[in-house]
């Protein structure tokens, strides 16, 4: 298992969308990503893990 995080940027070459797709998606929780808040529950961010993004990627295409 990879526990690598990569960024929105990664995540969108990877899957070929725009940045702001991903975010959406992300918000949506329609792909999985962790949230990465200050101490005063403020987001801050988004990142992926890497191993986590594998897996849904080949889930979703086991589904095609």
């Amino acid at each position: 298992m990879d526990d690598s995080l990569i960024t929105v940027k990664e995540v969108a070459d990877y899957l070929k969308l725009k940045e702001q797709t991903v975010y959406l998606l992300a918000r949506q929780n329609k792909i999985p990503s962790l949230v990465r808040r200050r101490p005063s529950r403020i987001q801050v961010g988004r990142k992926f893990s890497l191993w986590m993004m594998k897996s849904w990627f080949e889930a979703l295409c086991k589904k095609w």
